[in-house]
């Protein structure tokens, strides 16, 4: 169980690296965008980057997931090569309709987007980037089931590099705005695919197989109408701000979820990327649930640790990454956020017992009604309370998708969940996060130092009230006396290496 779990963490870094490489560029441009877009700009970026995501969700299909499923299923895995090659020319002809209906309404979409027409180059080149990203993803996941970390890494860190500096070039140098961050990624994008070509031929066998694609298909539609609805509950509230309240309230609030979200880039999705693939290889094993159960504790814990640093310090990273004060406010919003992705991303572990009952449609079925209460409570926390109670009914939606999720998980796919300590978690990150927010008024340096100790005190605090077991504690301990005396690293080296024995 521990080597596993070894092994779970060290992949996640591995593969949160390579996750950095390519979603890390909003974070480390915020302080570019804030300084050169005005907020109702930045509102425009919103919207653009919000419907980039839905046009993934739809023209995507959610045949990545589908792939994972069949992917490891023994009845076909002698056809590997010809399901890639399937799924990838799939993917390229929805990709194509995608660019060849919505260019030609480019105008229309701008306008009812942007609250402008003559936005419309601006829609094309999201939705040509948006073209990309449906078909990056598959060979990004075949990467992830086959477990190449390097050529993960390698794959964004050269996109990112590329966007990096071409997006600074475009905004700083030729002064291209928006346009000049879709320009990069578009280049960035066909850089990406020239460097993985010799990966995906390799992985090509040119048969088309028709019966598996409808079969695929079959299981993935419901989990694309789920993923839409899904997008409905994490992005309604810019949608509803943009036409409630405009684009500068969106470009504010915007700036804040950008913040947030870090907590999913660093780590939500790095723990994605390592443990997928391995649940579904497990997916026949004995014993596998208790596995499960832990991956749920141990990501709660370390998620919850990143919420926790956010939002305590979300004052200071405002006004750290935004020069202008307009978008100073956003740092209220970030704990509502906050710990919305905290029960989002559990509730990403939790769907493991419905994918594996086969239960899609029970999927869809709980993902349409939680965006459609998520809607309901933007309409009236929006209307109230503006960008406030947009983070309000997010974190709202995201809690009561969790639980419908947990429940029906339970119900088709039983696993001992340790539901106490996920409890304990929450409320102990929660109270800490609340006591932060009265030191926002205090000066700089006592509000920092009641901060940090607040930060400090989540583990300990977790200790008195009894959330690890005692082999944890032991391990936990041996790692502590290993860090502490270097010269047993050292030691421990020369046993493993082939010169040990001779003491060289």
């Amino acid at each position: 169980m521990l080597s596993r779990l070894k092994s779970t963490a060290k992949n996640s870094i591995i593969y949160g690296v390579g996750n950095l490489s390519s979603k890390l560029i909003g974070l480390v441009l915020l302080p570019l965008y804030t300084s050169v877009l005005p907020v109702a700009e930045f509102g425009k970026l919103a919207m653009l980057e919000t419907t980039a995501q839905i046009l993934v969700a739809i023209f995507g299909l959610s045949l990545n997931s589908a792939y994972f499923r069949w992917y490891w299923d023994e009845e076909y895995s002698q056809k590997q090569k010809s399901i890639f090659y399937t799924v990838f020319v799939f993917l390229g002809c929805t990709s194509l309709l995608m660019i060849l209906g919505l260019t030609g309404a480019a105008s229309t979409l701008s306008a009812f987007l942007l609250d402008s027409a003559q936005d419309a180059r601006l829609i094309r080149l999201m939705v040509i980037t948006t073209a990309f990203d449906i078909m990056g993803i598959l060979p990004l996941t075949l990467m992830r089931l086959q477990e190449k970390p390097v050529l993960f890494i390698i794959s964004n860190l050269i996109k990112f590099t590329t966007n990096l500096l071409l997006t600074i070039l475009f905004i700083v140098g030729f002064h291209h705005r928006l346009e000049g961050i879709y320009e990069a990624q578009i280049i960035g994008n066909i850089i990406f695919f020239a460097f993985l070509s010799k990966y995906i031929w390799k992985h090509l066998e040119f048969r088309f197989e028709m019966k598996i694609l409808k079969e695929m298909l079959s299981f993935s539609l419901p989990l694309m109408l789920a993923s839409i609805a899904g997008f409905f509950i994490t992005m309604t509230d810019r949608y509803t701000l943009k036409f409630m309240n405009g684009l500068a309230q969106l470009g504010s609030y915007q700036f804040g979820f950008k913040v947030s979200n870090a907590i999913k880039v660093i780590v939500v999705n790095s723990l994605n990327y390592a443990v997928q693939p391995l649940i579904y290889r497990l997916m026949n094993e004995p014993n596998n649930k208790r596995f499960y159960s832990k991956v749920l504790t141990y990501s709660g814990f370390a998620i919850m640790y990143l919420v926790i640093l956010i939002s305590v310090f979300g004052k200071e990273l405002v006004m750290l990454l935004a020069q202008k004060k307009e978008y100073w406010n956003a740092y209220m919003i970030i704990p509502f956020l906050s710990f919305g992705l905290f029960f989002g991303s559990l509730r990403d572990t939790l769907f493991t017992g419905l994918s594996f009952a086969k239960k899609s449609k029970v999927s869809a079925a709980i993902t349409i009604s939680s965006a459609v209460i998520n809607v309901l409570l933007n309409i009236v926390l929006i209307f109230y309370f503006k960008s406030i109670g947009a983070a309000a009914a997010t974190l709202l939606a995201q809690f009561i998708y969790f639980s419908l999720v947990w429940k029906y998980s339970q119900k088709y796919y039983f696993i001992p969940f340790e539901t106490y300590k996920i409890f304990k978690i929450f409320l102990t990150g929660a109270v800490l996060t609340t006591l932060a927010m009265f030191a926002n008024n205090l000066p700089i340096l006592p509000s920092m130092g009641i901060k940090i100790v607040l930060v400090a005190l989540f583990p300990v605090l977790l200790y008195f009230w009894n959330f690890y077991e005692e082999i944890e504690l032991v391990k936990l301990k041996e790692l502590w006396i290993k860090w502490r005396n270097p010269a047993s690293w050292k030691e421990q080296f020369k046993k493993k290496s082939p010169d040990g024995a001779n003491g060289n």
